[in-house]
């Protein structure tokens, strides 16, 4: 298996305190690949480059949307959403 960033991990722990320390969201895009069969089944279906690095445009598609269908989802869950009384939108 190729392991193109040995110290992945933690940047990733990193970013996650970070957003923890300053209230902002974070999300683990490389723990999603993993989910969803991990960066060999990306680039067995084409999602990924076989650098194993770079993903495909339709990678990078699918990525950002579940970005932001994830995001949204926690976000509408939070208590400041719950309880904001704005238009609905919470932006």
């Amino acid at each position: 298996r190729r392991k193109p960033f040995p110290h992945l991990q933690a940047v990733i722990d990193i970013q996650r305190d970070v957003a923890r320390e300053n209230g902002c969201a974070f999300w683990d895009w490389a723990r999603y690949m993993n989910q969803t069969g991990g960066r060999s089944r990306w680039v067995h279906e084409g999602l990924s480059q076989p650098d194993y690095v770079h993903l495909t445009a339709k990678g990078y598609g699918i990525l950002g949307q579940t970005l932001v269908r994830e995001l949204l989802h926690e976000y509408r869950l939070s208590p400041r959403q719950q309880t904001s009384s704005g238009d609905g939108h919470g932006f």
